[in-house]
């Protein structure tokens, strides 16, 4: 009887989702031809094929800093990764939710399942006439409510860094001067911690390697590990 009650409601639901199609998270950032052939594959109900072939079914794509440590990205920036990020940087917000969720999906399918954070860390931006919010704060808020980890904020953007005039050292010294920990850092953030720093995109790495070291003059003993939803190919050069 149960098994017959489950075939007919799972008829019953297929045959909504014919007439009712869900609508994949990332739609509202492409056009996908496959956003009516919705399937569940354990991350999100409403996610379409395409995108997880295109990304979701992937493994987290693993670098090293200078220091030796793991930056993890979802995606290469490229085809639909390269479009979501480029409409939730400069006009969907709202983006924000399925990145985060994603993000959340791939730590606890990958490497990362069993780590355990004491904080999040976003590295931070500065709003502007227009850039209305901070992508990577949004991606951290939404992570710290999915994740249950405290978000902290220690550090702090300065300055805009327009660095495609100049050289490779050259942009290695701004990038570095235009980040800086808070002056009005509370004890409990001197205090030894396991970091998860989150960006939406690492292009050179230079901004996400200057910020582990801010947090390491914090506390040397601090244990941190980044992920962005996106990473630039070293063969490729970024663009908005």
């Amino acid at each position: 009887m149960a098994t017959l009650i489950k075939g007919i409601k799972s008829v019953y639901e297929g045959i909504v989702n014919l007439i009712y199609p869900n609508s994949c998270p990332f739609e509202i950032a492409h056009e996908c031809s496959m956003k009516n052939y919705c399937s569940p594959h354990g991350w999100n109900d409403k996610v379409c094929n395409f995108c997880f072939n295109e990304f979701v079914d992937l493994d987290l794509m693993p670098r090293l800093d200078k220091n030796g440590i793991s930056i993890y990205s979802v995606a290469e920036y490229k085809n639909e990764p390269k479009t979501i990020i480029q409409k939730f940087k400069w006009s969907l917000p709202a983006l924000a939710l399925p990145i985060a969720e994603l993000i959340k999906y791939k730590i606890n399918n990958s490497v990362l399942e069993h780590q355990k954070f004491d904080c999040i860390v976003a590295v931070p931006g500065l709003l502007s006439e227009d850039r209305a919010w901070i992508s990577s704060l949004l991606l951290a808020e939404e992570l710290s409510e999915l994740l249950n980890i405290e978000l902290s904020e220690p550090l702090e953007k300065l300055e805009e860094t327009n660095v495609h005039l100049l050289d490779k050292s050259g942009r290695k010294e701004m990038t570095k001067k235009a980040y800086a920990l808070k002056e009005n850092i509370n004890l409990l953030q001197k205090e030894e911690q396991k970091i998860l720093l989150i960006d939406d995109l690492i292009a050179s790495g230079n901004t996400i390697s200057t910020c582990i070291d801010l947090l390491l003059a914090l506390n040397p003993n601090n244990k941190i590990i980044a992920i962005t939803f996106a990473t630039v190919s070293p063969s490729h050069k970024y663009t908005k």
